[in-house]
Formats: structure tokens, C-alpha cells, sequence
């Protein structure tokens, strides 16, 4: 699942803003893990890993993410407040000196796990054929 660009939104939506926030909270409701496309100015680009967010009773937009950063030198949990312009979310402080929005999320869902049954087959397989070969072998295979 992927959102698109304002200039491709779904029917009912008026801003990128409005369909970003619904297509996130639908993907985290989903159990889907979640990337931002975030860029400064329309120019830098980057991609931050989304854990959770808070939203608006009344308009249903983001208020606030909590992401985690690759490039930021540490392992923790940060969060930005998210204020509204244009249509699209702006990450407040998340850079000291760029303005950095929201231009994309991705919903990557975990593909179901297939069990692995080699394993099991083949040691029940090879236990049963030392069994058999040593049941043929009768009574001279004891001393």
C-alpha cells in the first residue's frame, strides 16, 4: 500500500493532509508497519520508520507522530507535533533549520509465514530408515 501525491488523491479528499492521515491510521489499525516520506522544502528527501500517532477528534489529521530515525544517531523513540499547510503536514522541529513535510507513506504488511516441514521430514524420514535397516538386520546385529 502506498499513499500517492496530491496530484493523484482518491475521490473525497481535498488535501494530500486529509488522505496521508487516513491512509496511516488505517495501515497502523491493520497491523501494517508503516514509512514516512519525509523532504525539506520539496528538495531532500528521507524515510523514517512510523511507530504511532495521535490525531484530531473532530478532523480526523495527524497531530502528532512517533517515529524512529536512521540517521539520527540514536535508538530512540522520538515524536514532532504536526501542523497543517497547504494540505500537506509539517513536521514541527524535527530540523533545527529545514521545514520537512510529509510527502509519502508506505503500508508494508508481513507476509504469512510458510512453515519450513524439510526439517521435521527429513529427520523423521532418516529416523525411520536407520530403524528399518536395523529391524532387517535381525538378530546378528546383536553381540
Amino acid at each position: 500500500m502506498m499513499t500517492g501525491t496530491k496530484s493523484s488523491l482518491p475521490s473525497g479528499y481535498s488535501a494530500f493532509s486529509a488522505y496521508c492521515s487516513d491512509f496511516i491510521v488505517s495501515s497502523l489499525k491493520s497491523s501494517y508497519g508503516v514509512s514516512l516520506g519525509i523532504s525539506a522544502d520539496n528538495a531532500m528527501g528521507h524515510a523514517i520508520t512510523l511507530w504511532g500517532v495521535d490525531t484530531d477528534d473532530e478532523t480526523g489529521l495527524l497531530t502528532k507522530i512517533y517515529f524512529t530515525d536512521s540517521d539520527d544517531n540514536t535508538t530512540a523513540l522520538r515524536c514532532c507535533s504536526l501542523t497543517e499547510t497547504d494540505g500537506y503536514l509539517y513536521m514541527d522541529g524535527y530540523h533545527s533549520s529545514l521545514n520537512y513535510c510529509i510527502d509519502s507513506a508506505y503500508g508494508l504488511s508481513l507476509v504469512e509465514a510458510i512453515p519450513e516441514p524439510t526439517s521435521s521430514s527429513l529427520l523423521l524420514a532418516c529416523g525411520s530408515l536407520l530403524f528399518l535397516r536395523r529391524k532387517r538386520g535381525g538378530i546378528s546385529d546383536i553381540p
